[in-house]
């Protein structure tokens, strides 16, 4: 016999199902194996047959209810063994066309054919012809007749089973402009939705909305989704997911750059332009080309404790917190701090 086309059938060491009954193997649908012994009625209301297949031997069901889980093999000693069953689609192998006839036998009329690829409903069969082919009463097309399954060796016929083309990959065209590790945020406007999979729809559930202007700190991505649309694993006020970037051109995040807060020089500026000034009694001040911090800024002297000196510009508020003065000392002329803090280098004189 053979298991009909689909589930496996259960090989088990007694006939009948449960803890008493283990499970030593199983029969693929479309397995053949030699019947020896039964049928034996199981306490579940089943028939069961000693089977042996492939050096597995054991117990297996026929059926339940209506169903009929295994078939007899029938033996067309011209025919390869049957693979079809009553109620399932199959289809003519490509290449030359399978006749239908009103008979199941090459003796039976001509009605009509099936060409290669061609699918149709198994009705009823196998039915061994008297010229020794297995033969299938079919529907193709609202047509039904007889057609055989091959032979010798060769099939002619085989089981259908529709395999849907894979969808085409996704194409993002939008270029994206976030960085791992960076910032960014939302543009104005509509909220971003934040998402448990890197696409919309079913199995990518909503965790949370980052609002227009938002702020968001990017831990991962691009992925390009199913939806042709880039998205970023972020995290937001403690909520982390998946957010898209745009659609087509329209760009729905940004890259954030947090501005540079202000520079506050200190201490106040107390010098005035065109007067003199000097330095406190200690440490020399420094003289520079330009005030401190300013690239290309190079010392090109020093004023020493109580030296005086003229000033010509200022007060330039220096990277580096610092009020910068132009001042001419002895034919020097640069750039020198007015002190840092709240502590002052520097005098106006008089």
């Amino acid at each position: 016999g053979y298991v009909l086309p689909g589930l496996p059938n259960i090989a088990r060491s007694q006939p009948q199902r449960g803890s008493a009954s283990t499970i030593v193997g199983r029969i693929p649908g479309g397995g053949f194996f030699n019947v020896l012994e039964g049928p034996m009625c199981g306490p579940e209301g089943r028939y069961w047959w000693r089977v042996s297949y492939q050096g597995i031997t054991g117990w297996t069901a026929e059926g339940e209810n209506g169903v009929y889980w295994i078939a007899p093999l029938y033996t067309c000693n011209n025919s390869p063994p049957p693979r079809l069953t009553p109620n399932t689609l199959a289809q003519v192998l490509p290449g030359l066309p399978n006749r239908l006839r009103d008979y199941p036998g090459t003796n039976g009329a001509q009605i009509g054919e099936i060409p290669g690829g061609g699918v149709f409903t198994v009705l009823d069969g196998p039915q061994c012809g008297p010229e020794g082919w297995t033969w299938w009463r079919v529907n193709y097309n609202g047509q039904v007749g007889w057609t055989a399954e091959g032979q010798g060796s060769e099939y002619w016929l085989a089981p259908y089973s529709y395999v849907p083309e894979p969808p085409p990959p996704a194409v993002c065209t939008l270029t994206p402009r976030l960085s791992i590790g960076a910032q960014g945020r939302v543009t104005p406007g509509d909220p971003n939705t934040v998402r448990s999979q890197p696409y919309a729809g079913g199995g990518s559930t909503i965790l949370g909305y980052i609002p227009g202007g938002g702020v968001f700190n990017v831990l991962e991505g691009p992925s390009c989704g199913p939806d042709g649309r880039y998205w970023w694993r972020v995290t937001y006020q403690g909520v982390t997911g998946w957010t898209p970037e745009g659609e087509n051109s329209t760009y729905w995040l940004e890259p954030y750059y947090a501005p540079t807060p202000p520079i506050v020089c200190s201490p106040a500026p107390r010098l005035v332009v065109g007067q003199f000034g000097y330095v406190l009694p200690g440490l020399p001040n420094a003289v520079r080309s330009l005030p401190g911090g300013a690239p290309g800024s190079t010392v090109i002297g020093e004023i020493p404790g109580n030296g005086v000196f003229r000033i010509l510009a200022g007060p330039e508020c220096g990277s580096d917190g610092r009020y910068w003065w132009q001042v001419n000392y002895g034919g020097l002329i640069g750039w020198t701090a007015e002190g840092e803090g709240a502590t002052y280098w520097l005098a106006p004189t008089g």
